[in-house]
């Protein structure tokens, strides 16, 4: 991305260049405004190439990631299922409980998102107390959709 603004930075500045040279020698008068009329076009056109779809696919530019292409692949639903199994046992070893987490997507829409947890822990009440409402605001995955199991 920063290779992208540098190169579109510097074509602003060098037909910048271009244009004051041509304003410093194209003679008083009609043919002066004309030069600096097109110039101020062309000048616009450069300014506004990355809104009229003339940059570069933002995608290319985004760092490498390890999340597949095609969101709805069995790769994608089984790398999120995995992540957020992973964030909901940061979340409770964060809150000081030691739990294990399943999460499995619904893969219904383009994308698979959490259908449900299965949280195991040694006290169930406790975790449901300390857990239910951050994974139903942070996940978005409701109360109806935690189940909380003993060890």
């Amino acid at each position: 991305m920063l290779g992208y603004l540098q190169s579109w930075i510097t074509s602003i500045v060098a037909f910048a260049v271009i244009m004051a040279l041509a304003l410093a020698l194209t003679p008083d008068g009609q043919a002066r405004k004309t030069v600096r009329f097109c110039c101020g076009l062309v000048m616009i056109l450069l300014l506004l190439r990355p809104a009229y779809g003339q940059a570069p696919e933002w995608e290319a530019l985004l760092p490498e990631t390890d999340i597949p292409q095609t969101a709805g692949s069995t790769a994608l639903k089984e790398l999120i299922e995995q992540r957020t199994s992973a964030y909901i046992v940061n979340k409770a070893q964060a809150l000081g409980l030691e739990v294990t987490a399943r999460v499995v997507c619904d893969e219904e829409g383009a994308i698979p998102v959490p259908a449900y947890a299965v949280i195991r822990c040694d006290d169930p009440d406790a975790a449901r107390s300390a857990l239910e409402t951050v994974l139903a605001q942070e996940l978005d995955i409701g109360e109806s959709r935690q189940r909380y199991e003993r060890r």
